[in-house]
Parts: structure tokens; sequence; C-alpha cells
């Protein structure tokens, strides 16, 4: 896993995602779009380390897409000056499978200015599917610590239960701007990955009815889901 403040620049995209607000892009800025506050969940699970996420997280079988590494257009990955920086949770080669069709994007996001993220997912040929703005939830006392070993400010994002679902079966590049202002600018923190949605048989939904949450998160980490072992 690698925390986004390794992570390597990528301004091209950045710049793609900010060139979303221009006239004819069908396009709105992130004011227009109400918070909903079913569309994003808090993580309290505060003892988990990204060590023990490494350990319980064996990489999918089969083919990865192309440039699979997480990425981050900015260096301090934060808002402004005042602030810890953020970081997206995610596969150290950038790439797991989900059992839902609105895999849960974590990031460990510390009290920020910003109000909003941007939330897209890409086809491999690179054609937008799914956007949604979602809102920053306050920070609550039980994320007030920082650092490692323990993750205590993990912010999870999804897709909103009104919009469609991904496609099984496909792989998509998932983007998450952290918008800093009222639009989408090109140093807005932004945090890259790909994710293939791939429904458990029901053979398999079956084994996991009958485990615990900690049977249940290390029978995804073994086959590969990663962002259904970091579920809260």
């Amino acid at each position: 896993m690698i925390p986004s403040h390794a992570f390597s620049q990528n301004a091209a995209r950045s710049n793609q995602l900010a060139n979303r607000n221009q006239p004819g892009q069908n396009n709105q800025p992130a004011r227009s779009k109400k918070p909903n506050s079913n569309r994003r969940t808090k993580s309290h699970r505060s003892s988990q380390s990204l060590q023990t996420l490494e350990n319980l997280f064996v990489p999918p079988q089969g083919r990865a897409p192309q440039s699979t590494a997480n990425s981050a257009t900015r260096n301090t990955d934060k808002c402004n000056e005042n602030e810890a920086s953020i970081r997206a949770i995610g596969p150290s080669q950038g790439y797991g499978l989900t059992a839902s069709d609105r895999p849960a994007i974590t990031l460990d996001l510390p009290p920020t200015s910003a109000q909003q993220v941007v939330l897209l997912f890409h086809s491999e040929s690179g054609e937008l599917d799914h956007r949604a703005w979602l809102p920053i939830p306050p920070a609550s006392p039980q994320q007030s610590g920082r650092g490692e070993p323990s993750l205590k400010h993990l912010t999870q994002f999804q897709l909103p239960a009104d919009q469609p679902g991904l496609q099984a079966g496909q792989r998509y590049r998932w983007s998450l701007v952290v918008m800093c202002g009222e639009m989408i600018e090109p140093d807005d923190p932004t945090f890259m990955g790909w994710v293939k949605y791939q429904a458990p048989t029901p053979e398999e939904q079956q084994i996991l009815i009958g485990l615990s949450a900690e049977e249940q998160q290390r029978w995804y980490g073994e086959r590969g889901y990663w962002y259904d072992m970091v579920q809260p």
C-alpha cells in the first residue's frame, strides 16, 4: 500500500478532471449538487492498521490494467499548509476487486477546509461512466488521532443509490477529487486507482453469511476484494 504522500504527481489527469467544468461538458458547479448524507460513510475501525490490511490482501489473479499504480496530483495532498495530509487507502499495486456495484473508496482524511469530493469512474477505454458530488462529513471525536499504526480518519465515499452502479465483470479507473473550493481546480488533491466489480457466486454468498466480521474481512482479502475488506 502506498500512502498518498508517496504517490507520484499526475498533472495531466488532474487537468482532464478540471476541464470537465468547462462549458459544453454537461458539468455544473459543485454548489448545484445537494449533499446527501447517505452517500458516504465514516469508518470507526480506529485500530485498523495498514500493515494488517497489507498482510490480509492477496492481489487478484489475471491481467491487471495498465498504469495501475495509485497516484495523487500533489505532494502535500492537502488544501492548505495548516492541514494534515490526505491519503488514499488502497492496494499497493492500485488494483483490487469489489463485491459491490458501488465500491467504497477510502481516504485517510484528517479535518479539512474542503467540503466536497467528486467521485468518478472511467471505463478501460477512458469514457466517463459515473460521476457524483459527495459531501465530506464533519470530523468526529473518534477520529481525533493521527498517523500510524492506527487509521483514525478513515472516510469512505461511494456512488449514490439513485445512480446506476458499476457493470459486473468490468474494470474501472476511479478518481476521487477533494475539492478545496467550489469548483474543481487542477491542483486539488486527486487520487486514482482501479477496481473490478466481481460479485460473489451464490455459493460464496452462503459462505459469507456464516462468517464473523473478522472472518469475512479475511475471506475478502484472500480473494482480492480490497474494497470490501476495508469496509467498516
